[in-house]
């Protein structure tokens, strides 16, 4: 196997796997409510009660890291079989991923008032491993067709 390959078999075997693991057990846990019960004696309904859009919020949210757990499957297959068009999705399904978690750690701020500082350490990771897999990507490109 060659060096340059490694990260490439990195991604498709270990890394996308992860993803789609994470994504469709976050989805779970944000569509059920029960994230707020893994964060301590937190009682769901009580928090709803009290900011009834969340619940609308952290469906949403459910729904879209589960969408994004399919996507990253059907990407996946796209860079096994060596598709032009699995970096660039890839590439895309990272910055969508960071661009949602964005999105809602800001709505869920507003609605409940409070600030999340975690998901913006989140955000940078996310940009850097971006340009990382663009440069990356970008030195394997003959590897695609």
């Amino acid at each position: 196997m060659e060096k340059r390959m490694l990260f490439y078999h990195f991604i498709t075997k270990i890394q996308m796997i992860i993803m789609m693991i994470s994504f469709v057990w976050s989805g779970l846990v944000y569509f059920r409510g029960t994230v707020y019960g893994l964060v301590g004696n937190t009682d769901t309904q009580a928090l709803y009660n009290q900011h009834p859009f969340l619940s609308v919020l952290d469906k949403a949210h459910g729904i879209a890291l589960i969408a994004m757990a399919i996507s990253a499957y059907v990407i996946r297959k796209q860079l096994i079989e060596k598709k032009k068009t699995g970096p660039k999705n890839y590439l895309t399904l990272l910055l969508l991923a960071a661009a949602e978690t964005g999105i809602y750690s800001l709505a869920s701020g507003v609605i409940t008032k409070t600030t999340e500082m975690s998901s913006m350490s989140y955000l940078l990771f996310v940009l850097l491993y971006f340009f990382l897999c663009l440069y990356y990507f970008k030195s394997i490109s003959s590897f695609f067709y």
